[in-house]
C-alpha cells in the first residue's frame, strides 16, 4: 500500500508543488504551505481522513497508552466528506513535502448546535451539514452578517510540532476569517474544545476562556468568548491589524445604527 502511495505522490509532485506556491509568503513554501480541503483533491478522501486520524492520535496519545485509536475520531467518512466538499475553507491542511502533517478545522454552527458546544455536549458524530450555518456562504442581500464559530481540531504531527508550523495554520485561519469579514460576514462568538496542547494554546492566544469540561470524561475542555470592540486589544491579534480594523468598524457601525 505504501509503495503505491509513494508512486502516486511522485506522479503528482510537480502539480502539488505548483498549488503550494508561497500561499502565506513564508520562506521555503515550495515544500511547506497550507491548503484548503478542496485543494487536496489530488488525494482520496479516505487517505485524507486516515492521515488526519493518525495525526489526532499522535497529538493526544503517547506510545505507552492503550487507548483505542478508533474512539478518538468520531463521525463517518461520508459525514466529513460532505462537509469538506460543501465548506472546504473550514479545514486548513499543513503540507510538508506533499504530505499532510497537520490541520486546523473550524466550523460555523447554527444557534442550537452552538449552545450544545458551549455546554460540552457536542460530539464530532453530531456534526453534519444540517447543523452548520449555511448563510456563511450565501452572498445574497438580506442575510444575517453575524455568526458563531467552533474550533474543532488543531493538530500537528509530533516531529513537526513547532511555533512556525503552528503559526502557518493560525495565519491561514485568520486569513479565512478576514476574507469573511471583507464580504460583510463576522464570526463574533467562538467556542472550542481544547483537548490538545495546540488547541488550548490557540484558545488562549485568541482570548477564549475556559467555561467547563466536556460532558464525556477525557473528551476535552470547553473554551468560549464573545467578541466586542475591546476584544481585539488582546495580544493574539497584534499580528493581524487588517482583521482588527474590519471587526472594530463592524462593531462601531453596529453601535451607531442601534
Amino acid at each position: 500500500m505504501m509503495n503505491c502511495l509513494k508512486k502516486l505522490f511522485r506522479k503528482k509532485d510537480s502539480l502539488v508543488e505548483q498549488k503550494i506556491k508561497n500561499p502565506l509568503g513564508v520562506r521555503g513554501a515550495r515544500v511547506i504551505g497550507v491548503m484548503d480541503a478542496i485543494d487536496l483533491k489530488l488525494f482520496t478522501h479516505e487517505y485524507m481522513q486516515s492521515r488526519m486520524e493518525t495525526l489526532i492520535y499522535d497529538g493526544l496519545v503517547s506510545d505507552d497508552d492503550d487507548a483505542d485509536k478508533g474512539d478518538i475520531h468520531k463521525g463517518s467518512l461520508k459525514q466529513w466528506e460532505d462537509i469538506d466538499k460543501k465548506y472546504p475553507e473550514f479545514t486548513k491542511m499543513l503540507m510538508i513535502h506533499n504530505e499532510i502533517y497537520g490541520f486546523l478545522t473550524f466550523l460555523v454552527l447554527n444557534d442550537e448546535c452552538f449552545e450544545l458546544a458551549k455546554q460540552g455536549k457536542l460530539c464530532e458524530g453530531d456534526i453534519t451539514l444540517d447543523v452548520l450555518d449555511r448563510d456563511i456562504v450565501n452572498n445574497s442581500e438580506g442575510y444575517k452578517n453575524e455568526f458563531k464559530g467552533y474550533f474543532l481540531d488543531i493538530v500537528i504531527e509530533s516531529e513537526h510540532r513547532n511555533a512556525s508550523n503552528f503559526r502557518l495554520l493560525l495565519d491561514a485561519f485568520i486569513k479565512q476569517i478576514e476574507d469573511y469579514a471583507k464580504a460583510g460576514k463576522f464570526v463574533v462568538e467562538w467556542c472550542a474544545n481544547g483537548y490538545s496542547e495546540h488547541g488550548i494554546k490557540l484558545c488562549e492566544m485568541l482570548g477564549l476562556e475556559f467555561i467547563c469540561n466536556h460532558e464525556q470524561e477525557g473528551e476535552g475542555q470547553i473554551y468560549h468568548t464573545k467578541f466586542n470592540e475591546d476584544s481585539f486589544n488582546h495580544r493574539g491579534f497584534k499580528r493581524y491589524p487588517h482583521l482588527v480594523e474590519l471587526y472594530q468598524k463592524h462593531f462601531k457601525d453596529k453601535t451607531v445604527n442601534k
